[in-house]
């Protein structure tokens, strides 16, 4: 009976752990400055100028924090610049983020975010454009 009432016990506590990273889907490997990126599962949306926005999460050695990001990087299910948008501005894949004081412009010049963004664009794909 204790045995029983042990794996009882081990797997609930499991299913308490586990929401803060269920809705995550994260990227193998590391980015260039060791952290972790993930797609968080939640809608992907494109707005009628082509802009794609998305959640991700980042694990690092400050811990789990969550970001909205906006990229124009997507183009029918691929890494690919919108057409609408200047490809003198935007020369590398790359995604505004929100962050506490304000608006961080990021690169993905790691595998782990080419991957991320490849798995954005992907879910892209089959979004409704917003207006």
């Amino acid at each position: 009976m204790n045995k029983h009432f042990s794996i009882l016990l081990v797997l609930f506590l499991f299913i308490l752990i586990m929401p803060a990273n269920a809705e995550v889907t994260w990227i193998p490997g590391k980015a260039g400055t060791g952290e972790r990126l993930g797609l968080v599962n939640k809608p992907v949306t494109v707005d009628y100028l082509g802009i794609t926005r998305f959640r991700y999460a980042i694990q690092d050695n400050q811990g789990y924090r969550e970001r909205s990001a906006a990229t124009p990087w997507c183009l029918d299910g691929k890494i690919d610049l919108d057409y609408r948008h200047n490809p003198m501005i935007y020369k590398i894949p790359s995604w505004w983020a929100e962050v506490e004081d304000g608006v961080i412009f990021v690169e993905a010049e790691s595998q782990v975010a080419i991957a991320l963004l490849t798995d954005v664009c992907k879910a892209a794909k089959f979004t409704t454009k917003s207006h």
